[in-house]
């Protein structure tokens, strides 16, 4: 959490900035390049680094095997992505797409060689190390994004940082990990991890490839610009809570492995993370759904008019989008990979059909549509992560009612004080800061009052973190120090 804050903060200031810099034509452009990215690990791997995370057991040659299966899938793609640039330029009539794709297309290479490290950390939950390199990173690659956008580069500016974010974060995960491949290589290995990742590889590659289709179907049939403003209110809505879902994901997929014999241990456990997660993503998200029009011209300036209604859309959205990281891992934990290949499936058929009909009335009604098959989309999921718990969709539901309860009483308390300070003709700073006071006072007093377990919950963690952080500056501690007790791996 305290990397994704450090990252979240500089991804932020880099977008302000770089929105002040850059047109949106040019954010589209870059979009466009991006879209891709969410497949880059995906493929550099096949999904076989989370088979490392998931095995009971890991030998050398399960490590190395997957580590000399990832080194020619990273080269070949980046091949292909060089080869593919040509006609997707050409696709978009955009000449100077061709440059800016073919350079990106290194990110496979660079994914294929983290692959087996980075699974590696995260099976052994040391992310302390993991997030060093996430951190360097980021800071390089937005120091070199800073840099190209000063100088004139546009679009660059965002495609050479995010190759930049890559190269350093690969430098830095190998001087982590005390791993090294050796010269051995199994068939029968690879057979049996890819039993497991050939059905998750292929359902994360249809979910990704839902969220890019969006982005190229948006990019496609509504412009460059429509793609632009869709690109910055994601990432202005999305990411800071994809900061904060991200490292949970990333904790409880080897904890739930560890559990995976255990459905109602991982029952309990999975309704107090979606509880926090509730607690930090629904107030956050109706607030800035309220405050949009006062945030956007403070942040963005007057080159996003419009954009106000898109980041309200996406708002709504962001509430059902919070739990899908972790409810996968879940399934993923449990081994319902067969269940998320079918979710991908969904998704993919879904998101086609809505953009088809949608995107003559225009961006903002197009998203609208999609906030509604996200909803239901998310519904689906839920239920089918009970299923896989073997308990029912209202024990999963029923811990967040009292929280969506509270975050109705505070958006309506800030729509009382916004709409009371624009008749007085207040700026859009102080409407924002005194929604912020206001919406924040109300949620945490309803929240104390319907969920004092979970406030209680939150201080004991702050305690924990602090006592391990103490531990930590004193000496080596005696104990694996993982959120869940090390258990013998079942036979």
């Amino acid at each position: 959490m305290g990397a994704g804050l450090v990252t979240q903060v500089t991804r932020l200031i880099l977008l302000l900035i770089l929105a002040r810099l850059l047109l949106p034509a040019e954010f589209g452009l870059a979009s466009i390049v991006l879209a891709f990215a969410v497949w880059v690990q995906p493929f550099a791997d096949l999904g076989l680094g989370v088979a490392l995370i998931q095995a009971p057991r890991l030998t050398e040659l399960d490590r190395s095997t997957v580590f000399w299966t990832s080194l020619p899938l990273g080269i070949a793609w980046t091949l292909l992505g060089i080869a593919f640039s040509w006609p997707l330029a050409s696709l978009y009539g955009q000449p100077s797409l061709q440059p800016l794709f073919a350079a990106f297309s290194i990110s496979f290479l660079l994914a294929s060689l983290t692959s087996v490290p980075n699974a590696l950390l995260i099976r052994a939950m040391d992310f302390r190390a993991l997030e060093i390199r996430v951190i360097a990173g980021t800071l390089v690659g937005a120091s070199l994004a800073l840099a190209l956008a000063f100088s004139g580069f546009g679009a660059w500016a965002i495609v050479g940082g995010e190759i930049a974010d890559r190269t350093v974060a690969l430098v830095a995960i190998w001087v982590q990990s005390r791993w090294r491949p050796r010269l051995t290589f199994s068939r029968r290995k690879l057979r049996e991890q890819f039993s497991f990742a050939g059905r998750l590889f292929g359902a994360y590659l249809l979910l990704e490839f839902a969220q890019t289709l969006q982005s190229l179907m948006v990019g496609r049939f509504l412009g460059p610009t429509a793609l632009g403003r869709l690109t910055v209110s994601q990432t202005l809505v999305y990411l800071p809570f994809n900061r904060i879902a991200g490292p949970i994901r990333e904790v409880m997929f080897p904890a739930f492995s560890r559990m995976q014999d255990e459905p109602a241990r991982i029952t309990s456990a999975l309704n107090r993370i979606n509880q926090a997660l509730a607690a930090i993503t629904f107030p956050a998200l109706a607030g800035l759904a309220v405050l949009a029009p006062e945030f956007t011209a403070l942040v963005l300036g007057s080159n996003w008019a419009g954009t106000d209604q898109v980041i309200r859309v996406l708002a709504i959205a962001g509430m059902a989008l919070a739990f899908q990281r972790v409810n996968f891992s879940v399934l993923s934990a449990r081994g319902y990979t067969r269940m998320i290949l079918w979710v991908g499936v969904a998704a993919i058929v879904s998101t086609a059909v809505v953009i088809l009909v949608a995107y003559p009335y225009g961006l903002v009604v197009t998203l609208g549509v999609i906030t509604v098959q996200i909803l239901v989309l998310q519904t689906v999921i839920m239920s089918v992560t009970a299923r896989a718990l073997e308990a029912r969709l209202r024990d999963l539901a029923l811990p967040l009612a009292r929280i969506a309860a509270a975050t109705a009483v505070m958006a309506a308390s800030v729509i009382l004080v916004a709409e009371a300070l624009r008749e007085v003709g207040v700026g859009n700073l102080g409407i924002v800061l005194a929604g912020i006071v206001v919406g924040a006072t109300v949620f945490l007093v309803l929240l104390t009052r319907l969920e004092p377990e979970l406030i209680r919950e939150l201080r004991a963690f702050v305690r924990h973190a602090r006592g391990r952080q103490d531990a930590r500056e004193q000496g080596p501690r005696g104990t694996s120090g993982g959120l869940v007790p090390e258990r013998p791996a079942p036979r």
